[in-house]
């Protein structure tokens, strides 16, 4: 979904900017050179954000680096400068260019948690699919309104950040919000089982253009689905069959193609566990281990 990209963009975006406040005058001489030259004032502060920026979409979008793992990077970049140490009138600072990226380590596993979900939701159909990210991005985003309300109130206590010893008196609230985020977290984490089992088989084969499911052989660890009846069309098939025992593979069988289909991932969705079969290029196994025949 596109807002699960853009909120990544933007938590990458967020750790960016404490990056380049930790370098103030890290582009300063381009800065200068460009003046200069080009008679266009750029802040060494914009063009040191637009550099890790587009360092950070380099590590995530090019070479395939999870949000989490690229938050963490520049994490370390943000830190290098301090590593000697920072002066007690260099605090009130620290901490305002620190607020950035607390939110950008905050949103990243769970961005990163959302963006997989959605991958393992592609074998559903479309609208499915869609409609479980959409609920999961809506609760993600309802359950930052706590932490946000905390953290107006933190900025609240120590003035923007300048008065960070101000917080000492208050550290009750902070601990008491961790610990109520703990056990909502714990009684959240106990999954209900699925009371129902659903197959979703995705293909693309030759089969009629109206066909009927029926059962066919009876493997070991598989068994076969017989697409009947139709005029021949190259044409995606979407079968959904409720069955709890499932199978390793699945061999879906037209008058015209035979395909392979293995199991690829599960989903539970309230009382619903689906699990998805789409093509592989593994051999199907021989006739020889059939048990039975389903009707």
């Amino acid at each position: 979904m596109k807002a699960l990209r853009r909120l990544s963009y933007l938590t990458l975006g967020l750790a960016s900017l404490s990056v380049a406040l930790s370098y103030p005058s890290l582009l300063g001489h381009i800065s200068t050179f460009v003046a200069e030259k080009l008679g266009l004032y750029i802040p060494p502060i914009l063009l040191s954000f637009l550099g890790f920026l587009s360092f950070a979409l380099h590590l995530f979008e090019r070479k395939g680096f999870s949000l989490p793992l690229t938050v963490g990077i520049m994490s370390a970049l943000y830190i290098l400068p301090y590593i000697g140490g920072v002066s007690v009138g260099k605090i009130p600072y620290v901490a305002l260019s620190a607020l950035p990226l607390s939110l950008a380590i905050v949103m990243a596993p769970y961005l990163n948690f959302l963006l997989e979900r959605e991958k393992a939701l592609h074998g559903l159909p479309e609208r499915e699919w869609e409609a479980v990210v959409r609920e999961e991005l809506r609760t993600f985003l309802l359950s930052m309104v706590p932490g946000g309300i905390l953290l107006v109130y933190l900025l609240y206590s120590t003035t923007l950040g300048t008065r960070p010893f101000a917080l000492l008196p208050t550290f009750s609230i902070p601990l008491l919000v961790l610990s109520l985020g703990l056990l909502l977290a714990s009684v959240d984490g106990v999954e209900t089982p699925a009371e129902k089992t659903v197959l979703v088989i995705r293909a693309y084969l030759t089969a009629g253009d109206s066909f009927e499911v029926r059962r066919g052989s009876l493997y070991e660890k598989g068994y076969e689905l017989l697409l009947v009846g139709g005029t021949p069309v190259k044409r995606p098939v979407l079968i959904r069959i409720e069955d709890e025992n499932v199978p390793d593979y699945i061999i879906l069988k037209s008058p015209w193609e035979n395909l392979f289909l293995a199991k690829r991932s599960e989903v539970v969705e309230g009382n619903t566990r689906y699990v998805i079969f789409l093509p592989s290029t593994s051999r199907a196994p021989s006739s020889q281990g059939i048990s039975s025949a389903l009707p």
